[in-house]
């Protein structure tokens, strides 16, 4: 993964940005992927949102290539790509 702010890895929204950027995955082609909005997405990263649908976290997961754990609690080490 690429260097990122510890701040900026403390928050779900945080990790959610960082694991999309890393992939280099845009906003509007992993919106599509899990079948949200752009906005929905864009609120995930800012962390504005706290009803996010479990089905759609494993799938970020998956498409991302980061465990749910370390997605939602930052348990073991950062990953690298």
């Amino acid at each position: 993964m690429q260097p990122q702010s510890d701040d900026q890895l403390e928050t779900i929204g945080g990790r959610i940005r960082a694991a999309r950027e890393a992939k280099a995955l845009s906003v509007p082609e992993t919106a599509i992927f899990l079948g949200m909005s752009r906005v929905q997405l864009y609120a995930w990263e800012k962390g504005t949102v706290t009803d996010m649908r479990v089905g759609q976290l494993v799938e970020f997961s998956k498409l991302t290539e980061v465990s749910l754990d370390w997605l939602l609690l930052r348990r073991g080490p950062d990953p690298e790509v």
